[in-house]
């Protein structure tokens, strides 16, 4: 009985030990492709939150993003090609951040505006289809709904954002 018991312990210790073990496998799987640009759009949003934590150092952050993601959103045009729901989503997704942090800041319009400017670019049919500018106005939605729900007084700013960057109005949405 007292083998028993023993020999109970030592397999349960070597159990636990070997459980703990870091094991690594390597796998020869390709990568999955993904969008540079959807990437690289979709990191604009962390930029309006910065912005809006440090406003005194906005032009610092918008130094780095040109250097880290690209300078101006033309160099991601055209847009509509391929990838349509990544970017669309992307797209949208920054947009809503920025409805978001102007109601967290309403002070911050025109620098908000001037960045949107800069990293998003104003709705343009010629490179934005209506099937990707569904995707950002669908992902741009809950930070429209949580942006006005903060700050019901800034939605005619929120309304001429909307209008400028999905090319609707925040009352259709």
């Amino acid at each position: 009985m007292r083998f028993f018991r023993v020999f109970s312990v030592v397999c349960a210790g070597l159990l636990m030990l070997t459980g703990c073990k870091k094991e690594y496998f390597y796998m020869d799987v390709e990568p999955q492709e993904g969008d540079i640009k959807a990437v690289k759009i979709a990191q604009v949003a962390p930029l309006f939150e910065t912005i809006a934590k440090w406003p005194d150092r906005a032009d610092e952050f918008i130094a780095c993003a040109e250097h880290t993601l690209y300078s101006d959103y033309r160099m991601l045009l055209p847009l509509s090609t391929e990838y349509v729901y990544e970017r669309g989503t992307a797209r949208g997704e920054a947009i809503g951040a920025m409805f978001v942090e102007l109601a967290r800041n309403p002070d911050l319009y025109d620098t908000f505006k001037a960045v949107a400017d800069q990293f998003i670019g104003p709705y343009d049919a010629q490179y934005i289809s209506p099937l990707l500018n569904e995707y950002a106005i669908t992902a741009a939605f809950t930070g429209m709904m949580s942006a006005l729900s903060r700050q019901p007084d800034i939605a005619p700013q929120l309304d001429e954002l909307a209008k400028r960057y999905l090319n609707i109005s925040y009352k259709s949405l």
